[in-house]
């Protein structure tokens, strides 16, 4: 005969088909789990029973067996009943009982009563306004470590008068949170550093970068896909704020390919190009940087464009790579003028022309390509495209030079 399920096992089968852990959502067969729970007498079995009327709308049960569970003395109970009372959910609305609930939640040391009466203090949610309680009771919570706790400790702090002139405390108690990986504290973080203070005055631009990188791969390992887009281009193409870091992409471009980002495939493509953490591999890089492409991502176009026309373990094909230069220049990507302005100054395709590579580079300089001046520069110097003229010549070699092109400085000097 085999014996009965112990309350914490029958809670945490509930739990499985309740939340769909490692399971399909099923909350019948949860309601079964914590029902048997319940008649236990178990405080948890008879919250979660009432969670499961509150999720049916059946609200006479819900209340029910919320109230047996606060009766209990299970602290969870109290802050479900506080939400339906403000929301009038099962019961008329009052702000006063919702207070009244979470007080006594409060009381028992639940966390999230605490947090929720802090707020309720700040906002005169069921009480008056009392900025004093809201500092105390957020205070208690944020020297508990509780991430929400100290996220709302350190904004307290942060819009103090105090902390307007010196934001110290407040990024100690932001950071604190930020680490524990609540996402409102890294994009406090972020923000903080992304705007100018007179407290970072003797902090370099190049600092701050950093922090706000810091800060953005904090956020991109909580899962959230705007971030890890950034950090994996960041840790993929190298410079400041971070070096490159093959394996540092690969970890956050996989996440993406999971979610089946675009930049998650333009990633994963160009480093089966470039072997960057892996051997160079043009048919993953073309499978995956041509999603990206055709989904209108300008510099997966430009790559594969690359990728063609140098011939990147595999034979060179101008005219693919002409294709896929013409598909970015569509959308005025400057870099891809270039590219089509080289491939026919050096014949490279079918009716090469040194007008077109005059139009493209022109164009190109005007879109604020540094490189198209240089080549304008070369093509006015031997009369490609235009009569000879060296004037015009020195004058673009000169705006190559001002943008950092380092070969105008030979044609130049």
């Amino acid at each position: 005969m085999n014996n009965p399920l112990n309350p914490k096992a029958l809670n945490d089968l509930g739990d499985k088909y309740f939340y769909g852990i490692d399971s399909p959502k099923n909350i019948e067969l949860a309601f079964t789990y914590y029902k048997q729970a319940a008649d236990q007498g178990n405080p948890v079995g008879l919250y979660h029973v009432g969670e499961y009327f509150l999720v049916k709308q059946e609200y006479r049960h819900a209340i029910e067996y919320l109230h047996k569970a606060m009766a209990s003395g299970y602290s969870k109970a109290f802050l479900t009943l506080s939400e339906m009372t403000l929301h009038g959910q099962g019961m008329r609305k009052s702000k006063k009982k919702a207070f009244k609930y979470t007080a006594n939640g409060a009381k028992l040391g639940d966390i999230d009563a605490i947090n929720q009466l802090g707020r309720f203090y700040l906002n005169g949610i069921g009480c008056s306004k009392d900025f004093k309680k809201a500092w105390e009771t957020y205070q208690f919570s944020a020297d508990k470590n509780d991430p929400e706790g100290m996220f709302q400790f350190g904004r307290l702090h942060l819009e103090s008068a105090s902390g307007k002139k010196n934001p110290g405390k407040a990024i100690h108690w932001l950071d604190k949170s930020a680490l524990s990986g609540h996402r409102d504290a890294i994009l406090q973080m972020r923000e903080i550093y992304q705007k100018p203070h007179a407290f970072f005055k003797k902090r370099s631009l190049t600092f701050l970068k950093e922090m706000i990188f810091y800060y953005d791969e904090l956020l991109a390992k909580t899962g959230a896909i705007d971030a890890c887009e950034r950090v994996a281009i960041a840790y993929l193409e190298g410079g400041c704020p971070t070096k490159q870091n093959s394996e540092k992409a690969a970890e956050y471009l996989k996440t993406l390919l999971k979610a089946d980002n675009t930049i998650g495939h333009y990633g994963i493509g160009y480093s089966a190009m470039m072997g960057l953490g892996e051997p160079k591999n043009p048919l993953k890089a073309i499978q995956h940087l041509e999603i990206a492409a055709k989904r209108g991502m300008e510099q997966a176009m430009i790559k594969l464009g690359d990728l063609y026309r140098l011939g990147i373990q595999q034979p060179a094909d101008s005219e693919m790579a002409k294709k896929w230069y013409y598909e970015a220049a569509k959308k005025n990507a400057p870099e891809a003028l270039v590219n089509l302005g080289l491939l026919h100054y050096r014949n490279q395709i079918a009716n090469a022309s040194g007008e077109l590579a005059f139009q493209y580079f022109e164009n190109a300089a005007k879109k604020g390509n540094h490189a198209a001046h240089y080549w304008l520069g070369i093509l006015h110097e031997r009369g490609i495209g235009r009569p000879v003229d060296l004037s015009l010549a020195e004058k673009s070699y000169q705006k190559a030079l001002a943008g950092g092109v380092s070969g105008a400085y030979y044609k130049y000097a």
